[in-house]
């Protein structure tokens, strides 16, 4: 299952993170691309969204 990389913005995670999003990785199926998963710390979907910070995706490099 291929991992992606979001952020979640809520106020509750902005809080408690100094201001910053919080960031979290989550494996996701590639058939529930388009859908957010819900953040651990604050239990919502709302505001999570995926980032892309590297050129190659974890799941797609050979990398551990």
């Amino acid at each position: 299952m291929p991992v992606y990389e979001y952020e979640c913005g809520s106020s509750k995670c902005l809080e408690d993170n100094g201001g910053k999003p919080r960031e979290f990785t989550h494996n996701m199926p590639l058939k529930d691309y388009d859908k957010s998963p819900t953040c651990a710390r604050c239990d919502t979907s709302r505001n999570v969204k995926k980032v892309i910070r590297s050129a190659v995706p974890r799941s797609q490099s050979w990398r551990a």
